[in-house]
């Protein structure tokens, strides 16, 4: 039991590295929470900074620490509590890096929308291919709105619907782990609507 708590902490401080709150303060002197929306996520920073690149770094790097701490949970447990390999327990953890993520403690408990995280939990519990649909997704949905918070959220259903119509199976966990996804973060951009519909 002492593993599981120690393995759920651990997911919740890597989901709480505010990466683009540290790009900004160590690359460029300045503290991100105090410009534009104040985010910390890749939208924001990449604004403030007026650079698509620093954009998929930043976003890179938090789907990146999502997949990362996820693979070495999961080897663990395999490897030292011999659970048969099956991504659903590892759901609880992924929970856990998102919640770090919205929560982190090295902002005092603030943080980011999770879209990124999202996206790399996504790459390890479910499909690569599935990483390729909310980019091609997020860009069209993009050019269409040209609102990065609705492409955001726009692909997240997106890819659950294509999930649940391609891959899953029945009774296949994942897919109410999913529609929770795009519910966190439908709560975590609450006041991109609210200011959208006016």
């Amino acid at each position: 039991m002492t593993a599981f708590i120690i393995l759920g902490f651990l997911s919740y401080l890597v989901g709480s590295f505010p990466t683009g709150y540290w790009i900004c303060r160590w690359w460029f002197g300045f503290d991100i929470t105090q410009h534009g929306s104040g985010n910390i996520g890749a939208t924001n920073v990449a604004r403030v900074l007026d650079s698509p690149k620093i954009f998929v770094l930043v976003f890179f790097l938090d789907a990146l620490k999502a997949y990362t701490v996820l693979a070495v949970i999961d080897a663990v447990l395999q490897q030292y509590c011999m659970i048969m390999p099956t991504h659903n327990y590892v759901l609880a953890y992924a929970c856990m890096v998102l919640i770090g993520n919205a929560f982190s403690i090295f902002l005092g408990f603030k943080g980011g929308k999770g879209v990124a995280t999202a996206v790399g939990i996504i790459g390890y519990v479910a499909s690569f291919w599935l990483v390729f649909a909310f980019v091609v997704c997020w860009l069209v949905v993009l050019a269409v709105t040209k609102h990065a918070f609705m492409a955001s959220l726009g692909s997240v259903y997106i890819v659950t619907a294509l999930y649940a119509g391609y891959y899953a199976c029945p009774g296949d966990f994942l897919v109410y782990f999913l529609l929770t996804v795009c519910f966190w973060l439908t709560l975590r951009h609450y006041k991109n609507i609210k200011n959208f519909l006016g």
